[in-house]
């Protein structure tokens, strides 16, 4: 049953091919002659129809019986008949183990899979995760592409060729390098060491090696390199005039000669209305974002049938496919921003894309900043379009809306994410919120009762610590205390000596404990 051969597939005979005729074994074999488009001379054998050619393949298959009785056509990717049958040799061996269990299937499996070249395997796993899906939605091509490069990257770096070359050392001084070297964040660096783990994970689910050689490959010390900070409404008003005034302004600039920076360059009318458009979609945009939470790409997939503008609470509905959880969602507008982009999309079609958003934002963005003069790095804290969902995270805080309705509104699952990361409480602020504590300091008129030796009733300022310590206070220095409308007057407290405090004096007095009322702070 088992043996080697060449495999034979049938193709269409090529129109401009002559028939010629060729000895073989005492026979006159039927041949086709063509020129491809190379230029390369081709010879095929001709079927027995007459209509197409026999194309026989360069390398040598095996066909046998596995452990299982199934039959195998393989390829030996030999080219010599003689290597491919050792080949089939060493596979049937291997057969044989198997069913008298000397060696159990995934050892052969592996084995195997360590004599096929690294890249082989890459190329594997790059179309499964092509065809993944994740919640139902596709694995993106961006993210494969992403993939692809950090796979290829290590291989180059550490010389990785075969499955047995991949090495947890090698991996983790390549890591130690790129950050000692400043030549990656610490961020960037686990993106790759992410890439390996997961491929890793892969082959052992493939039965492509036993273990996971990278397992125990520390992490590098991810911090945000570039922590974002959120953008002031001061700050985001100039932003606003900014996006919606720069094209124009920027236009008008002479570029060279003696007026050289000045706004007076003269612009076509048809120039002019394009940049105001411009200009206008831009603020909109920036403030759909700023006061929505939604991300970039979320506000690039919306069209005006997600726009609910005539709803008696306008929003916007996110589709799964474009949500970042994706889950779908309302999320609520600011009736000014409704109105707004009532205007903006009254003559698009509902399929139409609300906003055109460039590919170049992120450097568009960067240009606005500076054209308003914001600073786009603040006590370490950097600005970039992102900032714009956490100016909406620090204006909900700012404005008391609750962590778990901010949670909701940003659609995040964690409210420590919300707190921490997207909460931005300035000194402003916090001097704003200590300023909002209620007074509770003593006032001229305020006074406590108490009573005293005699069952009367003794008035003494807020004054008195509240320490909870017993002071006397002498008989005399309230006893004289009426005023002339007839209440006690304020005094001042006679605070004995210490060892009056202490009880050892022989005067007589008493001491009363005074204790002043307490407020209680709640988070």
């Amino acid at each position: 049953m088992a043996n080697t051969y060449k495999k034979k597939n049938f193709k269409p005979l090529p129109s401009e091919a002559k028939i010629v005729y060729q000895k073989r074994g005492g026979l006159n074999v039927k041949m086709a002659q063509w020129v491809d488009n190379r230029g390369r001379k081709q010879k095929a054998e001709v079927h027995k129809d007459g209509e197409r050619i026999v194309v026989t393949s360069k390398v040598w298959y095996m066909q046998y019986r596995d452990e299982s009785g199934i039959v195998r056509r393989e390829s030996t990717k030999c080219t010599n008949r003689e290597v491919a049958e050792k080949v089939l040799a060493e596979r049937l061996d291997q057969v044989e183990k198997i069913r008298n269990r000397v060696v159990s299937p995934e050892v052969v499996k592996v084995t195997n899979h360590a004599q096929v070249p690294l890249s082989d395997h890459v190329d594997d796993y790059l179309e499964f995760l092509g065809n993944k899906t994740v919640k139902g939605r596709k694995v993106s091509q961006n993210h494969v592409d992403n993939v692809s490069r950090h796979l290829e990257r290590i291989q180059s770096d550490c010389g990785f060729r075969w499955l047995v070359d991949i090495n947890r050392d090698t991996f983790s001084r390549w890591m130690s390098q790129r950050l000692e070297a400043e030549e990656m964040s610490p961020r960037t660096v686990n993106t790759y060491r992410s890439a390996w783990m997961a491929f890793s994970s892969w082959c052992i689910k493939e039965n492509r090696v036993l273990v996971n050689p990278l397992e125990g490959l520390p992490t590098a010390e991810d911090q945000e390199s570039k922590p974002r900070r959120a953008l002031t409404p001061e700050e985001l008003k100039r932003l606003f005039y900014a996006a919606r005034t720069r094209p124009l302004t920027e236009a008008r600039i002479v570029r060279t000669g003696p007026r050289a920076g000045q706004p007076v360059a003269k612009v076509k009318r048809e120039t002019e209305q394009r940049l105001i458009k411009v200009g206008v979609e831009r603020e909109l945009m920036y403030r759909t974002m700023a006061f929505t939470g939604l991300r970039k790409k979320e506000v690039a997939s919306l069209t005006v049938k997600d726009l609910h503008l005539g709803h008696k609470h306008p929003y916007i509905s996110l589709r799964p496919m474009h949500a970042k959880n994706v889950k779908p969602d309302e999320i609520p507008l600011k009736e000014d921003l409704a109105e707004s982009l009532s205007q903006w999309v009254a003559n698009k079609l509902p399929n139409t894309k609300v906003f055109n958003v460039p590919r170049g934002l992120i450097k568009i963005f960067d240009k606005d900043l500076a054209f308003a003069k914001i600073e786009k790095v603040e006590d370490g804290e950097t600005a970039c379009v992102h900032s714009l969902r956490h100016s909406f995270a620090s204006m909900l805080a700012q404005a008391g809306v609750s962590p778990q309705m901010a949670m909701r509104l940003l659609r995040h699952s964690d409210i420590n994410l919300t707190a921490k990361r997207y909460t931005h409480i300035e000194l402003t602020d916090r001097a704003q919120a200590i300023a909002a504590l209620p007074d509770v300091s003593p006032k001229k008129s305020e006074s406590v009762q108490k009573t005293g030796t005699d069952g009367g009733d003794i008035e003494v300022s807020k004054k008195v610590p509240n320490s909870g310590a017993k002071q006397r206070i002498n008989d005399k220095s309230w006893q004289d205390g009426e005023s002339d409308e007839g209440s006690t007057k304020l005094i001042k407290p006679h605070f004995p000596a210490e060892n009056e405090a202490q009880g050892i004096a022989g005067d007589r007095i008493r001491t009363d404990d005074v204790q002043l009322g307490k407020l209680a702070f709640y988070h």
